[in-house]
């Protein structure tokens, strides 16, 4: 070629920069090893195409074999999402390892072209090739991921290192709840219904929780299973008692209030007891058991308990209202742990 002009052949399949290069059945036409990723996909195709298929030409005379090999999927799989291997050549300038690189920039926008291959054969200096943002957003990714691995060690070990402070004492003032560990303020919280508040081990783990009872309505046709959360010194719900209340009287109205009993470091007393006629019911937790035991419902609200080889002996008010006592020895009537009946579809069922 006298004029150092680089000359395109085979016009078989050549169209107009504004066609699209697919057969009537939209089928895409062309040599995979020697097309371009807007030719594969069946986009509109510019004079880039040509560019691309020309870097294809010259990557495969230097480096003896084309970029992607393989079947026809590994082929166009290379072309369409895979970096463009690295030449292997010494003898190549790096000006033209540039070009090439240039030429099979997958984004036809950012392609190098005509511009780019006279300076390079006029021996001018190349621009810089544009940064692969598939590449550049996988980097992202890796340096965010390391980012978030190496914070979640940090806070981990700043959490391993921190003083777990237990409650110590805890009191209310107007409706909001403060918890310390001696003198120092843990946190504090508005307690709506508040009704009651012990300090417990409730899930035996050696430290201390806040157990929060409240006023509440039970109606018959409510879920019959009373929550009981319990709060650790970060101000976190840590543990929730579960108490169940298929024994609840169905003829007295619906305002009820929780409170507490200590029995000893492993055992607590729950109560519920109605405001005005003071029925009450009375369940155990052990922490170490994770249960709850059902302890009979009465007609008035125990003061004082004495608690040995799982039976209780109930002594206080009987009732209010007609200032009367009672005296009462009892063993457990249910265990939440062997109960047989399960809450289905707003009953219980065997």
């Amino acid at each position: 070629m006298k004029d150092e002009a680089v000359k395109i052949g085979d016009f078989g399949i050549a169209i107009f920069t504004k066609e699209k290069r697919m057969t009537k059945e939209d089928i895409v036409i062309g040599t995979p090893l020697y097309m371009s990723p807007e030719q594969i996909s069946g986009e509109t195709i510019k004079e880039k195409s040509d560019f691309y298929s020309l870097g294809l030409i010259l990557y495969e005379m230097v480096a003896g074999k084309p970029p992607f090999l393989g079947n026809q999927t590994e082929i166009i799989s290379g072309h369409l999402h895979k970096p463009v291997p690295e030449i292997e050549n010494k003898n190549v300038s790096m000006d033209l390892l540039k070009l090439i690189k240039g030429l099979l920039i997958k984004d036809q926008n950012k392609r190098w072209g005509s511009k780019e291959i006279k300076k390079y054969l006029g021996n001018s200096p190349l621009p810089s090739l544009p940064i692969d943002i598939k590449i550049s957003r996988i980097f992202l990714y890796l340096v965010l991921f390391l980012i978030a691995i190496l914070s979640l060690l940090y806070f981990k070990s700043y959490k391993n290192n921190q003083e777990f402070l237990e409650p110590t004492t805890a009191g209310l003032k107007g409706e909001i709840l403060y918890c310390y560990h001696d003198d120092k303020l843990l946190w504090k919280k508005k307690i709506d219904n508040y009704s009651s508040h012990e300090l417990f081990d409730a899930d035996n783990d050696g430290k201390k929780e806040v157990l929060i009872g409240k006023t509440l309505k039970i109606y018959e046709d409510c879920s019959p299973i009373l929550s009981i959360p319990s709060i650790d010194g970060k101000g976190k719900e840590k543990f929730i008692i579960y108490c169940n209340l298929i024994h609840i009287f169905k003829n007295f109205s619906n305002d009820y209030k929780v409170s507490f009993l200590k029995i000893d470091d492993k055992n607590i007393l729950i109560q519920l007891w109605h405001l005005l006629y003071y029925p009450s019911y009375h369940f155990l937790w052990n922490s170490e058991e994770k249960n709850t035991k059902f302890y009979l419902t009465i007609s008035g609200r125990a003061t004082k308990v004495y608690f040995k080889e799982n039976l209780f002996l109930f002594y206080g008010i009987f009732n209010s209202l007609l200032h009367q006592w009672f005296f009462l020895i009892i063993e457990p009537q249910m265990d939440m742990l062997k109960w047989p009946m399960y809450w289905f579809n707003g009953k219980w069922t065997n």
